[in-house]
């Protein structure tokens, strides 16, 4: 009776206790939430940096462009202003010189005492302008021919005629004061002033006028030939159509 009983008391007592499961480890809560949050965090701080550097660095390198290439402009513009008006006051004042000696009551000729002869000393300087006008305008051609991009703006140009016109001035008063300098006042003068001096001032205007006429008369030719070379270079509608032709039986011929 005993035995039975205790038999069936520990079949009771295996059937009442569950088998064992068995199951994974328990992750902790602070790492499973660190490894799930620390790709999103990540990500989040990535894509909020990315804008702030991305605005930051295109500002700053626009700014930085923008600021050094109208500097580097300026210069440039500034450059060219002060070599041409350069140029041309120093021939301007070659100039006024050359006036004093070559012109009638100058230097050689008459001693000053021919006042009233006072169209050929104004003819006279009027040559020597239209003279450097044209070696002004042929050393910008000549400055234009090795390189290109002095036509890529007006402001060569601009120069030129600008300094032209100051090269002028500066020649007539050039040969004004050599005349004071080393002339004498004839006592039948009517007035000081007289001695050496330019009656038609309109003269002063022939170097820009004759430096922008040569660049005219460049720049036209050049132009025309230009457009004639490339009309000539073009092949006719004949010509293109024989053209068409031609591929057209390589084509059939190939397949």
């Amino acid at each position: 009776m005993t035995e039975p009983a205790t038999a069936a008391a520990a079949s009771t007592n295996n059937d009442s206790v569950p088998a064992p499961k068995t199951l994974a480890p328990p992750v902790p809560a602070v790492l499973a939430s660190a490894s799930t949050a620390a790709p999103s965090g990540r990500r989040a701080d990535r894509r909020s940096r990315t804008p702030k550097a991305s605005g930051t660095g295109t500002g700053t390198g626009t700014g930085t462009g923008a600021g050094t290439g109208t500097g580097a402009k300026y210069a440039a513009t500034a450059a060219t202003w002060r070599k041409w008006l350069g140029v041309t006051l120093t021939l301007g004042a070659i100039m006024g010189a050359a006036w004093f000696v070559l012109a009638p009551g100058g230097a050689i000729y008459g001693e000053g005492k021919d006042f009233a002869t006072w169209f050929p000393r104004d003819a006279t300087l009027a040559v020597l302008l239209l003279v450097a006008g044209v070696l002004s305008a042929v050393l910008l051609l000549l400055q234009a021919r090795k390189d290109r991009r002095v036509w890529a703006s007006a402001t060569p140009t601009l120069a030129l005629l600008v300094g032209g016109l100051a090269g002028s001035v500066l020649a007539w008063r050039v040969g004004v004061f050599a005349g004071d300098l080393f002339l004498t006042v004839p006592t039948n003068l009517p007035s000081p002033s007289m001695i050496f001096s330019l009656r038609s001032p309109s003269v002063l205007l022939l170097w820009p006028l004759a430096s922008a006429a040569v660049l005219f008369v460049v720049h036209f030719i050049g132009y025309y030939f230009a457009g004639s070379l490339d009309d000539s270079a073009e092949p006719g509608p004949d010509l293109q159509q024989s053209g068409v032709v031609e591929d057209g039986v390589q084509q059939v011929e190939v397949r």
